[in-house]
């Protein structure tokens, strides 16, 4: 069974169980409060709404470009942001996935308890919190990452401006490359094989395999060659 919320009109709390159950939202369609969940989806096309969504227990949400949703809640469940989608300030927790394809973009979301936020190549993320299980996995373009206490980022793409908190864990792959980050103490930053650039040390720890040059002096590092931890 399908539902369809045309232009000028705005659903509010509508409840779908199960494959083949979908909630299509239009151009000019607003959706609130709608419980995704055992295989229904909700898709929001150009130009549609959405707000406070619970995908949950194996629900799908799609967001394609054009459509914004915000103050989603993701468990168990997972989310797709198309090219030219928008979501801003989801939580993704216990088992929820969200995908930023190329194009798409992520803004405030937080990772939380075992969810997972992952980047193709071409995908934006800013201001994303990341912690207590939580796992970024940015492939794409992140911006001004918060990562805390348990949370952990594996970057093979491009990290702009990250603040590793104490118990928070970034790890710059081969492919990856960080600049800007901010390690606080109890923070820890790996590169491994990947380049790192204005890196200030605030009494974390900074672990590489050859890619980072200490500037003990002033606690920033530069890429180069590692000569200390």
């Amino acid at each position: 069974m399908s539902q369809i919320v045309s232009s000028g009109q705005i659903d509010s709390g509508s409840i779908l169980n199960g494959p083949g159950e979908t909630l299509f939202v239009e151009d000019g369609g607003v959706v609130i409060s709608a419980t995704i969940e055992s295989g229904a989806r909700e898709s929001l096309e150009a130009g549609a709404l959405g707000s406070a969504s619970l995908i949950a227990d194996g629900g799908v949400q799609w967001v394609f470009s054009g459509a914004v949703t915000r103050d989603d809640l993701i468990s168990r469940g997972s989310a797709l942001i198309f090219a030219g989608g928008t979501e801003i300030s989801a939580s993704i927790l216990a088992g929820g996935l969200v995908t930023v394809a190329a194009g798409g973009v992520a803004s405030g979301d937080v990772v939380d308890a075992n969810g997972a936020l992952t980047l193709s190549s071409g995908a934006l993320a800013s201001d994303c919190t990341v912690t207590s299980g939580g796992a970024l996995y940015d492939n794409g373009t992140t911006v001004h990452d918060l990562i805390l206490a348990d949370g952990f980022a594996i970057v093979s793409g491009i990290q702009s401006g990250a603040t590793i908190a104490s118990g928070g864990i970034d790890v710059i792959m081969g492919n990856g490359s960080a600049s800007g980050n901010i390690v606080e103490a109890g923070g820890v930053m790996v590169v491994v094989g990947g380049t790192a650039t204005g890196t200030i040390n605030s009494g974390g720890s900074v672990v590489s395999t050859g890619v980072l040059l200490v500037a003990p002096d002033s606690g920033r590092y530069s890429s180069g060659i590692v000569s200390g931890g």
